[in-house]
This record gives C-alpha cells, sequence and structure tokens, in this order.
C-alpha cells in the first residue's frame, strides 16, 4: 500500500514509501502525517504479484475508513529495447515509471478514438479519456546487455508515462500503452507556460504499444561555474537542470528532466540533453541560498562536443514572515509565491529571471508554524499565498489590504488569476538589503450553519450538497439530522450553497443569515426536470451513451459539473435529468462538444427537449 499527493502531471518521480502490507483478507491500516496530507487530494494506491494496480482517490473532505481498492488483471506486460540510432542495444539504461492512467471503466476505447484524427492536443484528450491516475507507483529498471527490459503490475489498457535515462543517451520523456498494437502519434501544441500559451507547432508524441523499440539520441554534455555575479566566488549546491527548447515560433517548457548539482569549486557537467540548439538550462539555487533562479541558452557545438554555459548570479532579498488566520490568529500552513512588478527598475539585474513560475516546486511551503521564507527582487513586488484549507476567502473577495480583484502587470508573467490565491501582498524591499518582513493573514469570512428538512419539515438522509466548505459537491450524502456548516461566505459577494436528494428529486438553496455566525433552515421542494432523446446526425438513437451533465451559476463564470455529473441513455436514446434546482441554465457535454438544454423552469416542472445532437462548441 502507497500514499501520494494528487498533485497533478509531474515531469520528475515522486516514489512513495511502502505504507503497508495487507493482510489475509486483503485489509490494511496505516496512518499519515496530517500536516502533509490531511488537508490535500491523496491518492492510495495497491501493488501485488501478478495483478496490475489500483488506486482511489480522496478529496481532503472524504472519508479514509472501508476503502475499496480494485486490482485489475496484468496480462499484457510492458517488454521494450533501447537502441541508439544506429540500431545498437543500449545496455544500463534506466527506464523510471512517472504515472499511470487509466480510463474511468478501464477501457482505452474512447480514447484511442479521439486521437484518430492526430489533431486534438494530446494533453487535453488525456485528462479528458483518462483522468484517472497515480504517481506513487513508480519502479525503476535497467536495461540488459541488449538492452531489453520487461515491466509488470501495470494492468492492462492503461497508458505508462516513464523517463529514458542513460550515461550516453540523451533522457527523454514518453508514454507506452498496456496493449498490443502499432504505434500512435498524435499531433500536439506547445504546452501551457504558466497562464500564457504559445502557438501550435508541427510537434509528435509517440505512444508505443506493449512491445516496442525505441531509439534514443546520443548526449551532448553541458559544463560549466556557477558564481555570485559581484564577489565571484563559487557557488556550491545550485541545482543546474534543464528547462526549455525553443521550437519555431515558441517555447516548449516543462523539460526538466535532466539535472545535476554544482561542487565546492561551483562547477558542474550536465548529460541527457540531445545535440541541437534552442535548449535552455536553469540554475536553482538552494533554499537557504539568497538567489532567485535564473536560466540561460544552451548554445549548439560540433558533432556531440561539450558546451559550456557560466552563472553569474546576484544576492536576491530574503522575504519572511508569517501566516496566520485573521479572526482567530492561529498559524496556517500553505504555500508562498513571488511575483515582480513590471515597473521593478531592478528587473535588469537579474537576467534570465522568471518568477517562481520557472520550475514546478518554486511555490514556497510555510513551515508547521505558519512561518516563510522565499527570495524575490528588490523593488516593488507581490507575495501571493494559498493556503490549505479549501473555505477560506479568495484575494477578490476580500475587502482589506491583501485583496486583488483585478489582474497584475507583474513580469515576466502576468499575474492574471487572483482567484487562485487567499492572499497578495505589496512588498518593496529597498536594494542592497538582506531581508525585509511581510506578514499575511488568511480571511475565513463569514460561517453559518443550517440544516435540512424535508416539505413536511423533518430531516432529511441522502443529501447532497454544493458548495458548502469549498466550490464543488461533497464526496458523501448527509446523514440525517447532520447540520452543514458554511465558511468563507462573503456576504457582499454571496455564493449559492445548493442541496439536491437525488432519489426524492428535491433541491433547495440556503439563504444566508443576517449576522455572522447565525442559522439557517433549508426546506427542500420539488426539483425540475429535462428530458430528451440523443440522436446521431441522421436522426437515429444513441443507446447507452454516457454524457456529463453541467450547470451555469450566475455568481460563476464558468460551467459546473452538476451531481451526478453523468447519465447515460436507454435503447432507444432517451434520457432525462431530474432533481435539477430551477432557474439555472443546463446543458450536456460529450468530450469537448455541447448542446444546451436551457433552463429557467419553475419547481417541480419538467422540460421535454425533444432530439438532441451534441454539436462542436463554437
Amino acid at each position: 500500500m502507497y500514499l501520494s499527493l494528487a498533485i497533478g502531471y509531474l515531469h520528475q518521480a515522486q516514489p512513495s514509501p511502502e505504507m503497508a502490507t495487507t493482510g489475509a483478507e486483503g485489509r490494511f491500516k496505516f496512518t499519515a502525517s496530517k500536516a502533509k496530507f490531511g488537508d490535500q487530494y491523496t491518492v492510495v494506491a495497491a501493488m501485488a504479484a501478478k495483478l496490475g494496480a489500483g488506486w482511489v482517490n480522496i478529496p481532503p473532505s472524504g472519508k479514509r475508513d472501508d476503502l475499496t481498492i480494485q486490482l485489475v488483471e496484468d496480462d499484457v506486460p510492458i517488454t521494450g529495447q533501447i537502441v541508439d540510432l544506429e540500431g545498437k542495444p543500449t545496455p544500463g539504461a534506466t527506464v523510471q515509471v512517472l504515472q499511470i492512467n487509466a480510463a474511468p471503466r478501464e477501457d482505452l476505447g474512447p480514447w484511442l478514438e479521439a486521437v484518430k484524427d492526430k489533431k486534438k492536443l494530446t494533453l487535453e484528450t488525456e485528462q479528458l479519456h483518462l483522468p484517472r491516475f497515480t504517481i506513487a507507483l513508480t519502479p525503476k529498471l535497467t536495461t540488459g546487455v541488449e538492452g531489453r527490459f520487461r515491466l509488470t503490475g501495470i494492468g492492462r489498457n492503461r497508458l505508462v508515462k516513464v523517463q529514458l535515462d542513460g550515461p550516453t543517451i540523451a533522457s527523454q520523456q514518453f508514454s507506452i500503452l498496456t496493449r498490443a498494437g502499432k504505434t500512435i502519434e498524435v499531433q500536439d501544441s506547445v504546452r501551457l507556460l504558466g497562464d500564457k500559451e504559445y502557438p501550435e507547432s508541427n510537434t509528435v508524441t509517440t505512444y508505443y504499444g506493449a512491445d516496442f523499440r525505441h531509439p534514443a539520441a546520443p548526449t551532448k554534455p553541458i559544463l560549466g561555474v556557477v558564481r555570485d555575479k559581484d564577489t565571484q566566488k563559487p557557488l556550491a549546491g545550485v541545482a543546474v537542470r534543464s528547462y526549455a527548447k525553443t521550437i519555431g515560433s515558441g517555447v516548449f517548457h516543462r523539460v526538466d528532466i535532466v539535472q545535476t548539482t554544482t561542487d565546492a569549486q561551483g562547477r558542474y557537467r550536465l548529460t541527457g540533453l540531445p545535440k541541437g540548439g534552442g535548449y535552455k538550462i536553469a540554475a536553482m539555487p538552494t533554499s537557504e541560498q539568497p538567489y532567485v533562479a535564473i536560466n540561460m541558452d544552451v548554445p549548439d557545438s560540433l558533432a556531440l562536443d561539450p558546451v559550456t554555459v557560466d552563472f553569474e548570479m546576484k544576492r536576491s532579498v530574503w522575504i519572511e514572515g508569517k501566516l496566520t488566520d485573521k479572526v482567530t490568529g492561529n498559524r496556517l500552513q500553505g504555500t508562498v509565491e513571488y511575483f515582480s512588478l513590471s515597473a521593478n527598475p531592478n528587473i535588469g539585474d537579474y537576467p534570465g529571471f522568471e518568477g517562481t513560475f520557472m520550475l514546478d516546486g518554486q511555490s514556497v511551503p510555510t513551515k508547521s508554524d505558519g512561518s516563510y521564507r522565499i527570495v524575490g527582487l528588490p523593488g516593488p513586488g507581490l507575495i501571493a499565498v494559498r493556503c490549505h484549507k479549501e473555505y477560506y476567502q479568495r484575494a477578490p473577495d476580500r475587502d482589506d489590504e491583501f485583496a486583488f480583484k483585478t489582474p497584475q502587470p507583474t513580469s515576466p508573467y502576468y499575474l492574471g488569476f487572483p482567484s487562485n490565491y487567499n492572499a497578495i501582498a505589496r512588498i518593496d524591499p529597498a536594494k542592497g538589503i538582506e531581508s525585509v518582513k511581510q506578514d499575511v493573514t488568511i480571511d475565513p469570512g463569514w460561517a453559518f450553519t443550517g440544516k435540512v428538512v424535508g416539505q413536511d419539515g423533518k430531516p432529511l438522509a441522502g443529501v447532497r450538497s454544493f458548495n458548502v466548505s469549498a466550490h464543488h459537491w461533497d464526496s458523501e450524502a448527509m446523514a440525517k439530522d447532520e447540520e452543514f456548516a458554511v465558511r468563507g461566505f462573503n456576504p457582499q459577494q454571496p455564493r449559492q450553497v445548493l442541496f439536491i436528494e437525488p432519489a426524492k428529486g428535491l433541491v433547495g438553496k440556503a439563504q444566508p443569515p443576517k449576522e455572522k455566525g447565525g442559522s439557517v433552515t433549508v426546506q427542500m421542494e420539488p426539483g425540475t426536470a429535462i428530458a430528451g432523446r440523443l440522436v446521431d446526425a441522421g436522426g437515429k438513437p444513441r443507446a447507452g451513451v454516457e454524457v456529463e451533465v453541467s450547470f451555469y451559476m450566475k455568481d460563476k463564470t464558468n460551467w459546473q459539473s452538476y451531481y451526478p455529473d453523468r447519465i447515460k441513455t436507454d435503447r432507444e436514446g432517451r434520457f432525462r435529468i431530474e432533481a435539477l434546482v430551477p432557474d439555472f441554465e443546463y446543458r450536456l457535454v460529450e468530450d469537448t462538444d455541447v448542446q444546451p438544454l436551457g433552463g429557467g423552469l419553475s419547481s417541480g416542472e419538467t422540460k421535454q427537449v425533444g432530439d438532441v445532437r451534441i454539436k462542436k462548441a463554437e
């Protein structure tokens, strides 16, 4: 049994230690650090001999007892061979698993259909059709004398992301499908860099079948020294990493797959990058070194001759403080990021600086006592803070010195979404000082409690809630007589707090109390319903099709998944969606295609929409 944070797509392996071993009846029990895992989305994963991996996602408020993890068949092992560009075997290369993806029903069919035209974005298609993944299970293999390796324990019809490394070959990440078949190539576009999107490029993502042969390019070494810009003293312990690749008019970031560390004389040798121009590498100081990370271009060279790239790093400013609850004064844990304002006159002294978005992991976590320390530039800038608890107010909802309601002109990255943070603080360290202090408070907003009753005024069981503690449906139904608690509520910009009881078709909305800390009663009423038939372009019914149901809230700027988030048509293509809250707009979604269903219905009303053809979104 293994445990990891559900922190998205990674570019470096994050192996989890073994947490427990199941008993004779498959039961397990283990404890984990509350500070690390208590308020985070986590994944509990399992591996067993002769079976494929299984895992389950647990939201912060989800249950942690009586979990069921289903292992799968493992009858499609991965067998690969690594060769050089001349076709000669490459022994001693390592193949490291980074991530395992699976479809909701362990079926690669929808994904295979989606990539047939080779025009859809690779990552977008994976997230749509293969959304289940774990990063806890990261076995590492070494190729034999014939350059071959064999990987088991993944499970059939899954996607595995791996990294290939070797002393004489270029490091590379690629994907393997645990199914027999030919190699699949999918047209891709340049990935996002922070909030910026670059033009499409003629790049292709390759997906190997379970038995494949991979030609690895040779590596071109990069050598250099990292020094302090002013004193010229060497800097030891600085990480030097691959960073980016320029392709046409765009820049591929997140190619940070090879790394080394400077020695006592500040020297480094980086291997794993292939020959060619357009590469960037980055120098990443340790958390104890007062320098911001910077990047530099790597020139090309003749043949595979080593290239020299030296770094000069200018001393920066320590920004220190603590994170507390605005009301209670209690210390809080979270993460901190630094942004320089575009008007900062000192940016030119730090060429290659790209802020805390520069590479994965540059958000600085607070310590257990809520204190933090992050490095930034002298001059005007911003400290942006996220708290681990979802119910705290966001920066645009606040009305104090940490409120930011609009995008900020930061450089080189544009802080376009203040709503990503719970607080944003202005700072302006003087040039030449070593440190500056900036404490930050997190605003819990209003809090109130309530109970849910039926039409007869009696308590209900089986009620699902939305927007109570976070902007999604709670993973567990409410128990009978269970009181709900709404936190992080802003009466000046109130959010809709909704309840549905799917079995009885009842819905309700919480009306906030007039004063902070009050209590309310939500009386449920019959919801609305929408019925119709899903047909193809020729008017024939589409039977057994699963589509997503989403709705649009007046106090939100985007569509939200409804509950249940998916419905399935019957043998005649018919569908009926019940327990809908009146007044909202609804739609059906299939992959990236949508069909509006309208809204504005009254309690107890059923809207017949007739034949529905899901079309491409405009």
